[in-house]
């Protein structure tokens, strides 16, 4: 298991971003499966293009009914809470809203 955090305190001193770039350096690997905030999952799935390597992402959004009816957690269309929450790089680099856009509570698109 590796680990970083931002100051060094444990592991290695970067992000997770830094992390992978860190050992996709050192060793290929096939598929890159990963969860957390929007903006880093971006920065890794830019990574795995530049890379060729394949990956999987689960996309966390604000989720109102979780059934897919109210679209509080569409992402171009796609429902994170009944098409996802996990979605393929084919899906993701389709996606022109992931990493960009995302929805407040009351459903209105907001910058990430």
């Amino acid at each position: 298991m590796e680990i970083s955090t931002d100051d060094g305190s444990k592991g290695m001193k970067g992000t997770a971003v830094d992390l992978a770039t860190s050992m996709i350096d050192k060793k290929r690997y096939d598929l890159m499966l990963a969860c957390g905030p929007e903006p880093m999952l971006h920065l890794l799935l830019s990574l795995c293009f530049e890379r060729g390597i394949d990956c999987q992402f689960s996309i966390e959004r604000f989720m109102k009914c979780g059934i897919g009816l109210c679209g509080s957690c569409a992402v171009d269309g796609k429902r994170v809470c009944s098409d996802g929450p996990v979605f393929s790089k084919a899906e993701l680099m389709a996606m022109a809203e992931f990493g960009r856009v995302k929805r407040n509570e009351a459903g209105a698109r907001i910058s990430v």
